[in-house]
């Protein structure tokens, strides 16, 4: 099942792009959406639709991501591609550019970084993984506090701290000096 999941996300990457970019031509050249065009920008949602479904199942099956962002970032890609049946106009070339720009949007959405590089380093997919998986830690952290997810932020800095890295050069003190800074902020909102 875990397999289904990381294929679908290739494929839900894929025809976002796909579909986005036959779709923002054709809006630029004048044109309507032609049959393959709006195939592509069905097949995108489709397969969106089938990723959620697929890890709502390993969910129930009690296998949970290692990051608390995956399901962020699965939500907004979905709510994303879903939101011109609600919002676009009913007709018109308009119509074409909603549904384009927003599985634009959705394919950004299923490829934010901070956790896909985490999961990367760890799985040792990528050179220097050590390197890579600080580095998505302190931005993980950023992002998770821009959240007011400060829990989450001073877990991700615990972790690039007990590590002590050497690189990427400044990360341990980097990581020490917002882990101070987060603890005290949480310490004085009790």
């Amino acid at each position: 099942m875990l397999t289904a999941h990381r294929v679908l996300a290739v494929g839900v990457v894929a025809a976002c792009a796909a579909g986005a970019f036959a779709g923002g031509i054709l809006y630029w050249r004048g044109r309507g959406a032609g049959a393959l065009t709006t195939h592509l920008l069905a097949l995108a949602q489709t397969l969106l639709v089938a990723q959620v479904g697929v890890g709502l199942l390993l969910l129930s099956d009690g296998r949970r991501a290692t990051d608390q962002l995956h399901y962020l970032y699965g939500s907004l890609a979905l709510g994303t591609a879903l939101a011109p049946w609600f919002y676009a106009p009913e007709t018109g070339s308009r119509r074409l550019l909603w549904f384009a720009g927003l599985t634009a949007l959705a394919d950004l959405d299923s490829r934010l970084p901070g956790h896909h590089r985490l999961d990367a380093a760890r799985a040792h997919r990528v050179a220097y993984s050590e390197l890579a998986e600080m580095r998505a830690r302190l931005g993980i952290a950023s992002v998770l506090e821009r959240l007011n997810d400060d829990i989450g932020a001073i877990d991700q800095l615990r972790a690039v701290v007990a590590a002590k890295p050497v690189a990427p050069f400044g990360a341990y003190a980097e990581a020490q000096r917002e882990l101070t800074r987060l603890n005290a902020r949480t310490r004085s909102a009790r």
